[in-house]
C-alpha cells in the first residue's frame, strides 16, 4: 500500500471531510486498491494514541472478504482545540512524516493528513499498529498509566523488552529526529510548530497566557498551603520543601523578555516531539520496532529535553540514575554520527546541561498543571519523579530557569 501522497491521491491541496475521506472512491485512491466499503469502531481508552476522536477503520476490498484496518484520528467539538493547537499533528504528518521515515525515524505510515490551525480541526488516516503494545507498559507498575493493568498479560511476560531496552530505542530514534533538523532555519517558516513564532519575537500574549496556566495553578496551591498552616493545601500530596522552593523560584522567573534573551543566545535547537514519554509510543515485537505517536505539541526547542521528559515520566529513579549517563552518551554518539559537524559546536557537557535543565523546567510547568487535573496519588508520583531527578542533578532555586511550555 502506498503511503500518503496528497498530490497523487486526492489533489495537490486536498482538504477532505471525514465523510469524504471514508468514501470507497477516495479510500481506493489513497490506499492503492479497490475499496468496497468502510466501517468504524471506536477506540476510546486504548493506549498509544491520545487526544482527539479515535476510530479503527475496517476497509473491505472490492469482491473480497479480506478486511484491512487503519486508524482514523480527528478533532471535533472541543472549543479548546484551536487554543491548544492540536491541529498541528495533522500538519506535522503531512509535511514531515515522509522525510523522517526515510531518515530512520519510526513513525506510523500516513495515508492522509490535514490540519487547520484556524479552526483546530484535523483529520489523519494512519497505519493501524494493532499488534503493538503501548511502550509505557514495559516500565512496570510504578507509573500511574500502568496502575490496575495486568502488565504481564499485556506485555507478554518473559521475553518482553525491559524499560531499559525501550529507553535505548527511544533515545536512538530521538537522535535521528533531532539531528535531521538541527538548527534548520527552514523550520522557522513552519508557523504551526509550537514555539516558532515565540522564538521570533511574536505572540507574547499567547506565550504569557500559556505560562500563566501553570503559574496561576501553582500560586493557588501555595496560597491554600499557606492558609492551611503549612499543610498540603488540600492537594493530598506530601510536598518536599526542596521541590517547593525550586518550583517557587522557577515560577518567579517567568518573563517574556528573559525568554527572548534565552532563545536569542541558544546555539542548540531542533525539531522536538515535546510530549515525549513511553505512553506516546508503541512497541511491535515481531519487527522490534518502536513507533512514535501523538505529535500534537511538536515544535522547536532543546532535543535533550525530550529525553529527560521521557525518563522523568516513567522510569524508576534508581534505574534512571544508574543508566542515564550511558543512555545520554549513546544518544550523543548517535547525534554526532548523524551530524558529524556538531563535534565542533556541541559538546557532551552541553548536551548534559540541556538534558538536566530541559527536563527539570519542562516538568515544573507540567507538575503545576497536573495538581489541578490529576488525583493526589498520581500527582505524588510525578512529584517524587521530578524531585529525585532535580536532587540527583543538583538543581537549586538559584540555578533553575523559568518553566518550559
Amino acid at each position: 500500500m502506498a503511503s500518503f501522497d496528497a498530490s497523487a491521491a486526492a489533489g495537490e491541496d486536498a482538504i477532505l471531510t471525514r465523510e469524504e475521506l471514508l468514501t470507497p472512491v477516495v479510500l481506493s485512491r489513497l490506499l492503492g486498491f479497490a475499496v468496497e466499503k468502510a466501517e468504524l469502531t471506536n477506540l476510546a481508552g486504548e493506549g498509544g494514541l491520545s487526544g482527539g476522536i479515535l476510530n479503527r477503520v475496517h476497509v473491505y476490498a472490492e469482491g473480497d472478504a479480506v478486511k484491512h484496518t487503519f486508524v482514523l484520528k480527528n478533532e471535533g467539538g472541543w472549543a479548546g482545540n484551536k487554543a491548544a493547537g492540536l491541529a498541528r499533528e495533522g500538519l506535522f504528518y503531512k509535511h514531515f512524516a515522509p522525510t523522517l521515515r526515510a531518515h530512520g525515524v519510526s513513525l506510523p505510515v500516513v495515508y492522509y493528513a490535514h490540519g487547520d490551525m484556524s479552526s483546530g480541526q484535523k483529520l489523519i488516516l494512519l497505519e493501524d499498529i494493532k499488534d503493538g503494545v503501548q511502550a509505557g507498559y514495559f516500565f512496570g507498575p510504578g507509573s500511574p498509566h500502568n496502575w490496575t493493568k495486568d502488565l504481564e498479560k499485556i506485555t507478554g511476560g518473559e521475553g518482553a523488552p525491559s524499560a531499559l531496552d525501550i529507553t535505548r530505542k527511544a533515545f536512538s530514534i530521538a537522535a535521528k529526529l533531532h539531528a535531521k533538523y538541527w538548527r534548520d532555519e527552514s523550520l522557522l517558516q513552519m508557523h504551526f510548530l509550537k514555539g516558532v513564532d515565540w522564538r521570533q519575537g511574536k505572540g507574547d500574549e499567547a506565550y504569557m497566557s500559556t505560562q500563566r496556566q501553570a503559574a496561576d495553578a501553582w500560586e493557588s496551591l501555595r496560597a491554600k498551603m499557606s492558609a492551611d498552616g503549612g499543610g498540603d493545601g488540600g492537594s493530598g500530596v506530601v510536598w518536599d520543601n526542596y521541590l517547593l522552593e525550586v518550583m517557587d523560584s522557577s515560577m518567579s522567573k517567568i518573563s517574556w523578555e528573559t525568554y527572548q534573551q534565552d532563545v536569542a543566545s541558544a546555539t542548540a535547537w531542533t525539531l522536538m516531539h515535546s510530549d515525549c514519554h513511553p505512553a506516546n509510543m508503541m512497541w511491535q515485537a515481531a519487527e522490534q520496532r518502536l513507533v512514535l505517536l501523538d505529535w500534537e505539541v511538536v515544535g522547536l526547542g532543546s532535543g535533550p529535553q525530550d529525553l529527560a521528559q521521557f525518563v522523568i515520566s516513567h522510569m524508576n529513579p534508581a534505574l534512571r540514575k544508574e543508566h542515564e549517563m550511558e543512555l545520554l552518551r549513546a544518544y550523543y554518539a548517535e547525534l554526532l554520527a548523524e551530524k558529524p559537524e556538531l563535534q565542533h559546536s556541541y559538546s557532551f557537557d552541553q548536551c548534559l546541561r540541556d538534558y538536566v535543565a530541559g527536563g527539570s523546567e519542562r516538568w515544573v510547568w507540567l507538575l503545576a498543571l497536573l495538581v489541578t487535573i490529576c488525583p493526589p496519588p498520581m500527582v505524588q508520583y510525578f512529584h517524587d519523579q521530578l524531585c529525585a531527578f532535580m536532587k540527583d542533578h543538583n538543581i537549586t532555586a538559584l540555578s533553575v530557569g523559568m518553566p518550559r511550555i
